[in-house]
């Protein structure tokens, strides 16, 4: 694990420190201005993910993969429609990404997003798979008409 350096989310952007012989210095900003939600570095602190909550612009999701120097906008991930919906009623908006985690496997994340759900991606964010079965649970269908963001923290 890469403890030399640090990835600070604010709603000023993401700073990024690095330690020296001498201490920690501010070694990067990316996103400056932006609100970023969250960040996630892989162990070796090559991969760097980026959540940012742009209001008006959506939720946008971007990777780095040499450590934060440069970076490339990724698809978030996308709810399905909603069944049995008029052919008008489109899928849920994706509201903000709050959560991230490395699943243990090569390129494996998962990504906790409002409104409530999980998805899981294999390839590093390419392409994201919703966790059907948190998503058709029947406490979340009640919370989400209720207007509760986080049901897949709950459900037991």
């Amino acid at each position: 694990m890469n403890q030399n350096r640090l990835h600070i989310a604010s709603r000023k952007g993401l700073f990024t420190y690095t330690r020296d012989a001498a201490g920690w210095r501010h070694s990067g900003t990316a996103f400056l201005g932006s609100p970023v939600a969250l960040s996630l570095a892989s162990a070796d602190g090559r991969t760097v993910f980026a959540a940012l909550n742009l209001g008006h612009f959506g939720t946008k999701l971007h990777r780095s993969d040499d450590g934060g120097t440069t970076w490339t906008e990724l698809e978030p991930p996308k709810y399905p429609k909603v069944e049995g919906a008029d052919e008008k009623e489109k899928a849920p908006a994706l509201a903000g990404i709050w959560s991230m985690a490395w699943t243990g496997t090569p390129g494996g994340l998962w990504c906790g997003t409002a409104p409530g759900a999980l998805f899981r991606s294999d390839d590093n964010g390419a392409t994201w798979q919703i966790n059907d079965a948190l998503w058709d649970h029947p406490a979340r269908k009640a919370c989400a008409r209720r207007s509760c963001p986080r049901i897949c923290s709950s459900i037991r």
